[in-house]
């Protein structure tokens, strides 16, 4: 046989440089290139040199010419099939035209009438694949500034439009005006043809608060692509084994890896995620640097270069499924650096197999985009990118009726319940011919398998549930607290009487409402979910979801988990009544269903339906392969001739009956009829043939007879007149202490079981096989003879069977001995059984996504209510002696616990009572409060970036202690708590221990936090407020008692005319920033919505309504003279801030004072002197 490893090396070069000069080989071109191979030790083809046979690599000829009779076309004919396999394999079948579908991505100049006659071809079909994927696309990248990269063929050009932070899509109304348009403000838009790649922000001027970190993955020493994947992949690995989800993206020419913060964490600014991204670059081996001397460094050291020049302000990003093109830059065209290659995800697992040229071409991308923006989205949500997530915050609270307070007796369950009625005719997919597809015409639609709902919207709200009505005041605490009216206009239950609310799907079902000029409606739906390939992930999916309770119960409330809620959708497939109407059933669903066909949302869609009116069982077949074989979807239902039909997806199995259930009626009764039994299937392992006994099955498709007389073969002949193990020659002497009701038998008889799907987990199973007891024959009688059927001591797992399965019929026709006959691969089409050594869960590889901890014990948060709660506590390890009562009686905490136990206490309980009782060990440690923190005074660790409040000081320095803001813990820099060992890495002066302790550093800063804030009061103060300058004057009068100063600061300080007061609102908030037209964020978010559809009434030509016309379609009237006031502040805030241009001229001319910004409080002159009384005046 012919090597031919270095013949196809060699070819695969001539086909790679053919494909990316966009030339399509046909069969004479693949000759020619063999004939040279053959014949000549170099050659070239297009001005490429090649290596022919007689060349050597690694000391031997590329081909060995091991036939001594053949000639070279001889050669030529024996080898050609198989080099058109392997082109064919990576480029599609050869063949003769100048251009196919089959085209190379790589972008040229348009010059000959062949190359520009290319080019518009290409321009279609890019043209083609942008329509089916911008509306993803922007979906994603919605509230981020975004930009559009274009290409001119005929002037090969590649240029950028937008500028930073000037377009931002914020509704589905504008992705379908920049779908549907040539050009969307300053950009190119979706019927350009001109349009090749979306850029998105992913940082803001300030670069704070990223959502999700990446990392820049570089080849400019063009080393082996194997290498270049290789650090890739160890990168992903470690991300997994640090607890990070990410993605991995192809950019078209390199890779970037985006990651999720962890649980209870958050990225302040980009200096965080550069962090990250240096640590793991380095760590995997590449060269890590940011400036074009770290590039270079990375070429001559041979190195994979970890670029770090992305997280400048304003960073922008090739968001996913966009195309490789390379804006021109100052004496550096774009098009030599442009592959035209599509932004792909993948998996750590595919990067080996990765071919860039085909996986990421942008044929193969259409074809698979349902399964690649699956994993896509899986990101989004996981991070709260694009649509549904305007702001950096965590999203809706995701109220739910608390567990067990499930409202029965509402209205809008009765209504679901009602809707269910006439229950679906169900049918099979072999017979739905007989019935279901004799009507004139029938709308067939997918059935998903997810939870059935019910959704309302009424754009008044005054929803109730368990007589509570959700409408409510709330109070919201901040410098200023003020109450506000809050309307739930959205509300969904499922057919149990759970109901939720104030969630991303009520919130997107409001959303589409009133995007298409609805004020009230009630729909039904499936609750779904996907996986990772774009397929409902299954109603338990959904379960895990909705059944999750986050908080004890108050009021018959409680919550969901926010973070997986917003990977739920909603998909309609019934309108039951629109603005106020009832929708009659007499309509038909197609008509019903058109009623919200305008919806374009993430969260909210219409059930996909077709209305067939003629050759309908070819019809009723294509749906069915489109739905269910390929969507793998459970079944399709049917509407037709006023009926509702489900035609659910069926699987077979043949099996061994291995056990028999005693528990069951039937045997109870000691009825000879065949009830519940234990079937198994085979798999081979190292004991051979090996039954896996798995599943009980009940459920039988077979008469009383037919089930007597298996019930005599599965148990063969009796031995007495009894009910026990021996009253039957079958059944083996052996007891599974798991299963003592179970009798176990020599399988004999092979049954066909229906099921609909498999389990999303596998179970414990039990395993048997045939043991040999003498030299085994051919004779059937003999092979019985010579084997014993026993238990393997050994378990496994296997996924169930459920729908439920049922028993049709004996398979005579099989045997038990023929383990092909019974083999677990019978369940590959419906997913696969999965039989392996122990119990797992069977999901959809989402993200690379590491393991989860499983929790263990919930505990209490002793400091609940100290700071405002509920805040982060982090600590270190406890070294040093603790008043706790653990420590006292010498049960030391390991670090990271909390040293309180789980007992509920407050602070005054905690540290001051004790001692005032009595106590004699607590409060001798310095645990005391001390003064009343004040909010505006975040501090930034000086490793980490991230903010806390030291408001609790006194600590033991070892502890390390501090209440964090909502962002998390992780104060100490890395992912533990300072100890001792640190102290000499660090001055005391920057460890966080400093923040705690009482001393003279502390008590200046204390002074000066109360002087900033007591000098706004006083600079506010008129001449008649004689009780504010007293105060001042108290406060500097060195005759009163430091501690009747800090008395009278308490007193100060906690009264309601100081916290209402002009100086105390005003204090800065850096680095809280919030809309100064308003303290309240949802109603900020509510008018620069408002301030969108202003500009979107605006670009509509006249004649039109009045924009109060327009507005009261959307917005009440009491909210439009406070929308548009806060509309006009926004225009002035954005028209008159001086961008960064203007501040640099500013602070030219103006140099700010070196070191911290000057004050002019009394306190500002207090410094830290050598001696007792030193200071400064």
């Amino acid at each position: 046989m012919m090597e031919l490893g270095g013949l196809l090396d060699e070819f695969e070069r001539y086909a790679k440089n053919s494909y990316i000069a966009n030339i399509k080989l046909g069969v004479p071109d693949i000759r020619d290139f063999l004939q040279e191979f053959f014949t000549r030790r170099t050659f070239f083809i297009r001005g490429i040199m090649y290596y022919g046979a007689t060349s050597k690599i690694d000391g031997e000829p590329r081909f060995q010419f091991t036939e001594p009779d053949f000639t070279t076309i001889d050669y030529i004919e024996a080898v050609l099939p198989e080099v058109v396999a392997s082109y064919t394999r990576a480029y599609g079948a050869p063949s003769d035209q100048p251009f196919t579908q089959d085209w190379s991505p790589k972008p040229f100049k348009a010059e000959t009438d062949a190359e520009k006659q290319q080019a518009e071809i290409m321009k279609e079909r890019i043209f083609e694949y942008n329509q089916k994927t911008l509306p993803f696309r922007l979906s994603k990248t919605m509230f981020h500034p975004i930009h559009t990269i274009w290409f001119s063929t005929s002037s090969g050009k590649v240029g950028k439009k937008g500028k930073d932070g000037e377009v931002t899509i914020t509704s589905q109304e504008e992705i379908e005006e920049f779908v549907s348009s040539k050009s969307f403000y300053s950009l190119i838009g979706g019927t350009d043809r001109s349009l090749r790649d979306l850029w998105f922000e992913a940082l803001n001027a300030d670069k704070s608060n990223p959502k999700f970190g990446w990392i820049d993955i570089d080849n400019p020493a063009e080393l082996d692509e194997k290498e270049h994947k290789e650090v890739v992949s160890k990168i992903s690995k470690m991300l997994t084994d640090a607890g990070r989800k990410h993605i991995i993206m192809f950019t078209g020419s390199n890779y970037q890896i985006w990651f999720a913060p962890k649980e209870g964490e958050r990225f302040n600014y980009a200096m965080d995620i550069k962090n990250i991204a240096e640590t793991y670059g380095a760590k995997a081996g590449g060269h890590v640097g940011g400036t074009t001397a770290a590039r270079n460094a990375a070429v001559a050291k041979g190195k994979i270069w970890i670029d770090t020049t992305t997280y400048k302000s304003r960073q922008k990003l090739g968001f996913f499924f966009g195309m490789h093109y390379k804006p021109d830059g100052t004496n550096r065209p774009g098009l030599p650096r442009s592959t035209g290659l599509v932004r792909v995800p993948l998996r750590r697992n595919e990067l080996s197999a990765f071919e860039p040229l085909v996986d990421a071409h942008p044929e193969t991308v259409l074809e698979r985009f349902t399964e690649l923006k699956a994993r896509v989205d899986m990101f989004c949500q996981e991070v709260g990118l694009g649509e549904g997530f305007p702001s950096a915050d965590a999203g809706f609270p995701c109220y739910r009726s608390a567990r067990g307070h499930n409202d029965t007796k509402h209205e809008m369950v009765k209504r679901l319940e009602d809707w269910k009625k006439p229950k679906m005719k169900e049918f099979s997919k072999r017979v739905v011919g007989e019935e279901v597809l004799q009507h004139e015409s029938v709308t067939i639609m997918p059935k998903l398998d997810g939870w059935l709902g019910c959704m309302a919207f009424n754009i008044n709200g005054k929803f109730k549930v368990n007589g509570q009505s959700l409408d409510k005041t709330q109070k919201l605490e901040g410098m200023v607290d003020s109450i506000v009216s809050e309307k739930q206009r959205g509300l969904f239950c499922t057919k149990g009487g759970m109901f939720a609310w104030d969630n991303f799907l009520t919130h997107a079902f409001e959303d589409a409402c009133r995007s298409i000029g609805v004020t009230e409606a009630v729909v039904t739906g499936e609750i779904v979910t996907y996986n990772d390939k774009g397929q409902v992930a299954g109603r338990e999916a959904v379960t895990s979801i909705l059944n999750r309770e986050e908080i004890e119960a108050e009021g018959k409330i409680s919550t969901h988990d926010r973070h997986s809620f917003r990977r739920l959708k909603f998909v309609i497939h019934d309108v039951l009544s629109l603005d106020g109407s009832e929708v009659s059933r007499d309509v038909p669903i197609a008509q019903r269903l058109a009623l919200f066909s305008e919806v374009k949302n993430d969260r909210i869609s219409v059930m996909p339906h077709d209305v067939v009116t003629e050759d309908l069982v070819t019809n009723f077949d294509a749906l069915w392969k489109r739905h269910v074989e390929d969507a793998r979807n459970e079944g399709v239902v049917i509407y037709g001739g006023g009926k509702r039909y489900k035609i659910k997806r069926k699987y077979t199995l043949d099996a061994a009956i291995i056990g028999i259930d005693t528990d069951a009626k039937y045997w109870q009764d000691q009825k000879e009829i065949l009830s519940t039994v234990i079937i198994a299937v085979s798999k081979n392992t190292g004991k051979g043939p090996t039954f896996v006994a798995f599943q009980r099955v009940g459920n039988f498709r077979m008469t009383d007879e037919e089930r007597e007389t298996l019930f005599h073969k599965v148990l063969g002949e009796r031995n007495d007149d009894e009910w026990s193990r021996t009253s039957f020659a079958n059944v083996i002497p052996y007891e599974n202490k798991q299963n003592p009701n179970v009798y176990w038998v020599d399988p004999k008889i092979v049954v066909e079981i229906e099921y609909e799907s498999l389990g999303s987990e596998s179970k414990p199973a039990f395993l048997f096989h045939r043991e040999q007891i003498q030299k085994a024959t051919t004779d059937q009688r003999s092979m019985e003879r010579g084997y014993r059927f026993a238990p393997i001591p050994k378990t496994a797992a296997c996924r169930k069977l459920i729908g439920p399965p049922v028993i049709i019929s004996e398979r005579p026709d099989k045997s038990t001995y023929n383990p092909r006959d019974i083999s677990y691969e019978q369940a590959e089409g419906a997913g696969g059984l999965q039989i392996t050594a122990k119990p797992k869960k069977i999901v959809s590889e989402e993200l690379e996504n590491p393991q989860k901890v499983t929790l263990t014990h919930v505990r209490t948060n002793p400091m609940y209510g100290y700071a405002r709660g509920p805040r982060w506590i982090a600590a270190g390890g406890m070294v040093e002696e603790s008043p706790t009562e653990a420590f006292r009686f010498g049960t030391q905490k390991k670090a990271g616990h909390i040293a309180f136990g789980d007992s509920k206490q407050n602070l005054e309980g905690e540290f001051i009572a004790p001692v005032e009782r009595g106590a004699p060990t607590r409060g001798k440690s310095g645990w005391q409060p001390h003064y009343r923190p004040i909010w505006d005074q975040a501090r930034q660790h000086p490793q980490t970036g991230i903010d806390f409040y030291p408001e609790m000081t006194g600590l033991p320095f070892s502890a390390a202690d501090a209440i964090f803001d909502e962002r998390g813990p992780n104060i100490p820099g890395g992912r533990k708590g300072i100890t001792e060992s640190q102290t000499s890495q660090y001055t005391l002066k920057r460890l966080l221990s400093d923040e705690y302790h009482d001393t003279d550093a502390q008590g200046i800063e204390e002074a000066k936090q109360l002087g900033r804030a007591l000098g706004k009061e006083i600079m506010h103060t008129t001449r008649e407020e004689q009780g504010a300058r007293d105060t001042l004057q108290q406060l500097v009068d060195k005759d009163i008692s430091e501690k009747d100063k800090q008395k009278i600061i308490d007193s100060k300080m906690s009264s309601k005319a100081f916290r209402g007061s002009k100086g105390f609102s005003s204090l800065s908030r850096t680095p809280i920033r919030s809309n100064p037209a308003s303290s309240n964020s949802k109603w900020n978010e509510r008018t620069a919505r408002y301030r969108a559809l202003y500009n979107q009434w605006t670009r509509e030509p006249e004649p039109k309504r009045s924009w109060e016309s327009y507005a009261l379609k959307q917005y009440e009237a009491w909210e439009l003279p406070l929308l548009e006031k806060g509309r006009k502040f926004m225009d002035a805030e954005e028209n008159f801030l001086y961008s960064d241009s203007e501040e640099a001229i500013i602070h030219g001319r103006f140099p700010s004072p070196v070191g911290d910004e000057e004050e002019d409080h009394i306190f500002a002159v207090i410094t830290l002197g050598d001696g007792e009384d030193e200071f400064e005046s």
